[in-house]
């Protein structure tokens, strides 16, 4: 009859050694406790003095082994930072009648609708109302742009562009000048709006189209190598005809 030797393993964590909520890991030579933030030590059996939070005004806590220490902003301090240093506001920082507020980085200016900036040092220039005939004042800071309405434009939306009733007919193109506008026509019209139909009635041949010269006079415009009234001669010495 043979023996058989039979080894035993015991698992460290099936004591449930980690306490208060710690998890329990087998590492392999015995096991390892990660604790809750609340607690600390190899069992987690020692409360964290940081778990609670105890520096105040965003103080910074750090376990020293037998306790706390918070380390506090320049403006704080006492053992949980509860205390105020100084009162920023004291020196009037906020300027055109800005209200100040002390806070944990030094102070907050709130500034009237008339002035903007850290220290309300800048006049709100949409205050005066500068964009005309419907425009938006968009402040920026120290400046100001308009977003103006249809048809008008400019700094300030004072000008009416010329091209924003669509003066031009027909499937013209209108073109603002500063002062005015231009019509560029399709071809089958003209006049100073495109309102008149193209009714040229010269026979334009080899290509030619018919049109008008400045004087309103008919004429054609012949293609390359071609002249004469209706483009009928070919252009002399040219070496293509």
């Amino acid at each position: 009859m043979s023996n058989t030797n039979f080894i035993l393993t015991l698992d460290p964590c099936g004591s449930d050694p980690c306490l208060n909520g710690g998890t329990c890991t087998n590492d392999g030579s015995g096991y390892t406790c990660t604790c809750l933030d609340t607690n600390t030590g190899a069992t987690c059996q020692t409360q964290n003095p940081c778990g609670s939070a105890p520096c105040l005004n965003g103080g910074t806590c750090t376990n020293d082994g037998s306790g706390y220490t918070c380390t506090c902003l320049d403006t704080y301090t006492g053992a949980t930072c509860q205390t105020q240093t100084s009162n920023a506001c004291n020196s009037d920082p906020c300027l055109n009648g800005g209200t100040c507020t002390n806070d944990v980085s030094g102070y907050t200016c709130t500034c009237y609708d008339s002035h903007s900036g850290t220290t309300c040092e800048f006049e709100n220039p949409c205050i005066c109302y500068p964009c005309l005939n419907g425009g938006t004042c968009i402040n920026d800071g120290s400046e100001y742009t308009c977003a103006c309405l249809e048809p008008y434009i400019g700094l300030t939306c004072e000008t009416q562009d010329p091209c924003g009733n669509a003066p031009c007919l027909n499937g013209g193109t209108c073109t603002s000048d500063g002062s005015g506008y231009t019509c560029t026509c399709l071809d089958t019209y003209t006049g100073e709006t495109c309102e008149e139909e193209n009714d040229c009635s010269l026979n334009c041949l080899n290509g030619g189209e018919c049109g008008y010269n400045g004087d309103g006079d008919e004429m054609c415009t012949c293609l390359h190598g071609f002249t004469g009234e209706t483009c009928r001669r070919v252009t002399a010495y040219c070496p293509c005809y």
